[in-house]
C-alpha cells in the first residue's frame, strides 16, 4: 500500500455533463435515486468525492454498483476519502490504531454488512484494489476535485 499522493487528470470536454457526489456513506439507494433522477448517460461523468463507505447500510453494495457501472461503459471516478483510507488501513492492512478509529467512525456498519452477506476478507479483495487505485485529486483545465 502506498500513501503517495495520486493525481488524475481528466479532459472535461470529453463529457456531455459532469456530476459530483460526496459522502454517500453506504447509501446505495440514494445513489441509485440520483442516477435515475439525472438520467445518467454513458456520455456523462460522475465524480465521487470520497466517503462511500461506513455509517450506511450498503457500503459494499455501493462499491459493487460503481464497478458494475464502469464495466458497463459508464464513467465513474472516485476520489479516496478519509473513510476509504480508514477502511483500507483498518480492515485490509489491520493497523490497530486505524482499526479502532475506523470502528468508531462507522466501520462497525461495514463489518456488520460483510458478516450479513457472508463475505470473508479474501472475497473483498476487489474493493481493496479499487480503493488503492483511487486518486486523491482529480484535476482538469477548469476544475480541481478533492475530498476536504
Amino acid at each position: 500500500m502506498s500513501d503517495k499522493l495520486k493525481i488524475e487528470y481528466i479532459d472535461e470536454d470529453r463529457y456531455k455533463r459532469i456530476f459530483v457526489f460526496g459522502d454517500l456513506h453506504g447509501s446505495l439507494h440514494l445513489f441509485d435515486e440520483m442516477i435515475k433522477k439525472i438520467s445518467l448517460s454513458k456520455d456523462d461523468l460522475v465524480i465521487i468525492l470520497g466517503d462511500s463507505c461506513d455509517r450506511g447500510e450498503n457500503s459494499i453494495g455501493l462499491y459493487m454498483r460503481y464497478l458494475e457501472m464502469i464495466k458497463n461503459g459508464y464513467s465513474i471516478k472516485h476520489i479516496r476519502g478519509n473513510h476509504e483510507d480508514m477502511f483500507l488501513k483498518g480492515y485490509f492492512y489491520d493497523e490497530n490504531w486505524t482499526y479502532d478509529l475506523w470502528w468508531e467512525n462507522g466501520g462497525r456498519k461495514v463489518l456488520d454488512e460483510l458478516k450479513k452477506k457472508g463475505y470473508e476478507k479474501e472475497d473483498t479483495e476487489f474493493i481493496r484494489e479499487y480503493i488503492e487505485s483511487m486518486p486523491h485529486i482529480i484535476s482538469s483545465k477548469s476544475y480541481l476535485f478533492v475530498h476536504a
